[in-house]
C-alpha cells in the first residue's frame, strides 16, 4: 500500500466510526413503563358545592 491509500483508509475509518458514534448517541433511551407510576402532584380537593348546578331536566320553564 502506498502512503496516500493508507492515509485515505485511516481517514475513512475514522469518519465511519465518528458517524456510527454520533448515530448511536442520538437514539432515545428505553424507559421501563411497567413499573408502578407515582403522581407528581397531589390531587385537588373536591369542591363542597358544584360550580354550576345542573338544572333538573324534568322541570319546564313555563311562566
Amino acid at each position: 500500500m502506498t502512503v496516500k491509500s493508507t492515509h485515505t483508509l485511516v481517514v475513512g475509518t475514522a469518519v465511519l466510526l465518528a458517524l456510527a458514534t454520533a448515530g448511536c448517541s442520538t437514539q432515545a433511551k428505553r424507559v421501563d413503563c411497567d413499573g408502578k407510576l407515582k403522581p407528581i402532584n397531589r390531587p385537588a380537593p373536591l369542591p363542597a358545592v358544584p360550580a354550576h348546578p345542573q338544572k333538573n331536566s324534568t322541570e319546564t320553564d313555563e311562566k
